[in-house]
């Protein structure tokens, strides 16, 4: 099991060499992480319903269509193994993301708490409760793409 060469877990999907016992230890990370978000959201600051709404549809959209792309990209109806190499793939690519994502926020907090104070209150809030809303989707949005970029090079044909 890989948690960060997502290259080398490219390589073995493509060779069929993950196993059924890998691919389950894959699930169990990957639900991990998934749990983990849920938490995150329990702890955060409460949005307003019709925010909290928005984000739900723009989530919906991107896995409904990034779904789609993706089993396109696994071969549709002639692919192998789909949900076994999504799951698999979503584990790494969400810690690579989570890492560079943690770091990037922590850098803009930093930035934004310098000039924040020049800001009225109530806009400051607002803004504050919009930026917080737009980073889901964003980060949702990069891990699809990285996924089907990613499963694109697994079903990449194989050289002679």
């Amino acid at each position: 099991m890989y948690f960060w060469n997502l290259q080398k877990l490219i390589e073995d999907l493509r060779l069929n060499k993950v196993t059924a016992v890998q691919y389950k230890n894959y699930y169990i990370a990957s639900s991990i992480l998934i749990l983990f978000s849920f938490f995150a959201v329990i702890v955060s600051p409460e949005q307003p319903l019709r925010i909290n709404f928005a984000v739900f549809l723009i989530n919906v959209g991107l896995l409904i269509s990034w779904t789609n792309a993706i089993f396109k990209a696994n071969g549709a109806e002639q692919g192998k193994n789909f949900l076994n190499r999504f799951v698999a793939l979503y584990f790494p690519i969400v810690l690579r993301i989570a890492v560079v994502y943690l770091v990037v926020l922590m850098m803009f907090a930093a930035v934004w708490s310098l000039g924040a104070h020049l800001i009225d209150g109530q806009v400051k809030n607002y803004i504050d409760q919009y930026l917080e809303t737009i980073l889901d989707p964003i980060f949702s949005f990069i891990v699809y793409w990285r996924i089907y970029k990613a499963m694109q090079l697994v079903n990449k044909p194989l050289a002679p």
